[in-house]
Parts: structure tokens; C-alpha cells; sequence
């Protein structure tokens, strides 16, 4: 009788651990889960990314131009030209009527005809489109530069380059135009890839953080190279105004 209850015991203690099994397995792989994710979002923390958006449609770009407290750099390759306009109107006029410095850097139209040609492939677009694109957005720049109160044509600068450059980026608040020690700034990345034109780029956004290891870090460096060598369009007028003052 006693081995009999004995086993009987040892048949209900073997159940309940074989019934533990499914649910502590269970338990372990969320908590599995739930520590990759953390670990990969403290890696995102570290570097500085706060957003992912693969569709750029749903950003908004002159929401990131007004959220400008200091100062706005875009650089590109070709800005589409409406949108340049549109962005020139609505919002680059305001923040320089607030004493904010903004400044707008894309390619030089005189660009080697064979890189010209790559990166309109690149874009897949025609060569000669990609051409007049940044003719005509040039036109759009200096345009609203003229129109401009002198003032705040002071606060803005037009920049042109001929780096080999995919990705567009608005830089916001970073001390690229006026040097500051604020840790408010935040980049919005516009990656482009191949074949895929404008319209598929994934924009990133990253944040100031402590340390020069993060991607933000890494990302403001490689466009203070650029910026570095690119060469400053000067305003007409106010040389124009110089050379009277001197006179």
C-alpha cells in the first residue's frame, strides 16, 4: 500500500513539473526577447537615434525646419525645387526675421558631366532633369535672397558643392553656423538608395548625446567636411552696398 501511494505521489509530482515546463519555457523565451530589445535599444540610445520613419512621406520637413532655435543647415544634392520654394516662403523667412542663421548648401550645376550623369542614375532620373532641377533651384534661392531685408540677409547663407554626396540632411540647432555648447540639437538624415529615387528614402533622425562616438557625432563630422569645401555664393547686393559704404 505504501509503495503504491508512494507512486502515485511521484506520478502527480512528475505531472506538475512536466505541467511548469511549458510555461517556464514560455517565461524564459519572452524574457529572452524582452532583453534583446532592450539591449538594442539602449545600442539606438547610445548612438543617438530617436527615430526610424522608412517612409519620408510621413515626415514633414518644414515641421523639423520650425522647430529651429539658433540656426538651420540643409544639405543636399538636388532639392526639389517647389519644395525649396515652399520651404523658402513658409518657413526660412520666418527664421530669419527672428534672428535665426539658415543656410542652404546643394551641388554645383557645373559638376563633372560624368558624375552629374551617375547620380542622376542614381536617383533614376535623367541627366539632363537632374540639370535643370538644380538650375532651377539655384533660381529659387537667389530669388528669395534678393527679396530679403538686408538684416536678414545677413543671417543667410547660400553655399554650392561638387561632393560625391546620396543623402540629403537638415541640421538643426548644431553649431554648425553658430558655434554652441547646447546639447538641443538634432539631425534628420534623408537616406537615399539606389534605384529606388527620392520618394523611398528613410529618414533617421538623431539627437545630441554626450560623447563623439555616437552616429550623431559621426554624421555632423563627415558634413563638417563637406561644408568645409564648399564654396559660399556671395550676395550681390550687400557686396554691392560694401563697395558703396567704402566708396
Amino acid at each position: 500500500m505504501t509503495e503504491f501511494l508512494l507512486g502515485v505521489l511521484a506520478s502527480i509530482a512528475a505531472a506538475a513539473v512536466i505541467g511548469l515546463v511549458p510555461p517556464l519555457r514560455a517565461g524564459f523565451f519572452a524574457f529572452w526577447i524582452l532583453w534583446r530589445q532592450s539591449s538594442r535599444f539602449a545600442d539606438m540610445y547610445r548612438a543617438g537615434i530617436s527615430e526610424i520613419h522608412l517612409d519620408r512621406d510621413k515626415t514633414n520637413p518644414l515641421d523639423v525646419i520650425n522647430s529651429a532655435q539658433e540656426e538651420l543647415v540643409y544639405v543636399g544634392v538636388s532639392p526639389n525645387p517647389s519644395d525649396l520654394d515652399r520651404w523658402c516662403r513658409e518657413s526660412f523667412e520666418g527664421l530669419l526675421s527672428s534672428g535665426i542663421a539658415v543656410a542652404v548648401v546643394f551641388w554645383d550645376v557645373a559638376v563633372d558631366e560624368s558624375l552629374l550623369e551617375d547620380m542622376a542614375s542614381y536617383y533614376m532620373m535623367s541627366a539632363e532633369s537632374l540639370r535643370d532641377s538644380l538650375s532651377e533651384a539655384r533660381t529659387v534661392v537667389e530669388s528669395f535672397r534678393r527679396a530679403l531685408p538686408q538684416q536678414c540677409r545677413n543671417n543667410f547663407k547660400f553655399m554650392l558643392h561638387t561632393r560625391v554626396l546620396t543623402d540629403s540632411v537638415f541640421l538643426v540647432d548644431t553649431g554648425m553656423l553658430r558655434p554652441s555648447s547646447s546639447l538641443k540639437g538634432h539631425i534628420h538624415l534623408d537616406q537615399k538608395l539606389f534605384g529606388l529615387g527620392k520618394s523611398h528614402a528613410t529618414v533617421v533622425k538623431l539627437r545630441s548625446v554626450l560623447g563623439g562616438k555616437s552616429l550623431y557625432a559621426r554624421v555632423l563630422n563627415s558634413f563638417q567636411l563637406l561644408l568645409s569645401g564648399s564654396q559660399e555664393i556671395p550676395d550681390r547686393q550687400l557686396v554691392a552696398n560694401h563697395e558703396l559704404d567704402r566708396t
